[in-house]
């Protein structure tokens, strides 16, 4: 039975082995080693947000909510931040979160990761809900991806991650900020 498919472009030529027979070198014509075919993907792998967290959280006084950035698939592009992680890549995340206060006209702070300005972020409100869904990077400048300060209130943290490191085309959520 022949093999079928190319190899360097003659997949008819035989090729010549060489072995020791009783102390003399012998030529063999053997079949030529066909390469195997795998199917390679064309395209490059789409990435997507993958929910990574979904916890409920009493908030009181203040709670920072700590995140490993090895939970966060580096992206192909470098940090502009002269804080890095240690392999100088970027970590793109997804929030979603909502807050229900205890104390309504407290005043209250809400700070997130920014990376994109290489800080943390400030929300400040009296309101007793808020709501909030936002896709940005991770600072390295800080451990606390989401902080929570001088507030009485029950939270939702929905927390999404790129499933290669890449920016997705699309956001799980409508973007958007509200508060009554």
């Amino acid at each position: 039975m022949a093999r079928t498919g190319v190899s360097f472009g003659f997949p008819n030529k035989n090729k010549k082995k060489y072995y020791d027979y009783h102390g003399n070198i012998r030529d063999c014509n053997i079949e030529p080693e066909l390469p195997p075919y795998d199917d390679f993907p064309t395209l490059p792998l789409t990435p997507t947000w993958e929910l990574i967290h979904n916890d409920y959280i009493n908030i009181t006084n203040q709670y920072n909510y700590v995140f490993p950035y090895n939970e966060f698939y580096p992206d192909i592009y470098g940090k502009y931040c002269p804080d890095e992680f240690i392999d100088f890549k970027r970590r793109l995340y997804f929030v979603e979160v909502e807050v229900n206060s205890y104390s309504p006209g407290d005043l209250w702070a809400f700070h997130y990761s920014q990376g994109m300005n290489c800080c943390f972020y400030t929300i400040q409100s009296t309101c007793t809900w808020f709501h909030l869904t936002r896709f940005e990077l991770v600072w390295a400048g800080s451990l606390n991806l989401l902080s929570f300060v001088f507030v009485d209130a029950v939270a939702q943290v929905k927390l999404w991650r790129s499933s290669n490191g890449q920016e997705p085309a699309s956001t799980p959520l409508p973007i958007f900020t509200d508060h009554n």
